[in-house]
């Protein structure tokens, strides 16, 4: 898996790319560091590059999501593919986030 960050102020992208199964969710602390770090901020991850994610690359976003409610951000996840948006559609995840 592989996260590109873009930041433009308050506005921060990231693109992930690849599959965020559980060894890259295991390895994606420093990953995903400045994400947590900039929570209060307003967060879009793009996920049309994402191809796999498996429950504890689910954890990895429900804590992210947990931490910009915290801090008092936004967090948007926008264009899923088709595999990981049937995930968060099973596992429930497409009503707590916000998807576009």
């Amino acid at each position: 898996m592989e996260i590109k960050i873009n930041q433009d102020g308050n506005n921060i992208e990231a693109q992930i790319i690849g599959r965020f199964d559980t060894v890259a969710a295991q390895n994606s602390e420093d990953d995903f560091k400045p994400l947590f770090t900039q929570a209060d901020k307003n967060l879009t991850l793009i996920l049309d590059q994402l191809t796999y994610v498996s429950s504890s690359g689910l954890r990895v976003f429900l804590n992210l999501r947990k931490e910009v409610i915290a801090k008092g951000g936004n967090l948007v996840l926008k264009n899923l593919t088709e595999e990981v948006h049937s995930v968060f559609t099973m596992t429930g995840f497409i009503k707590i986030f916000t998807i576009q």
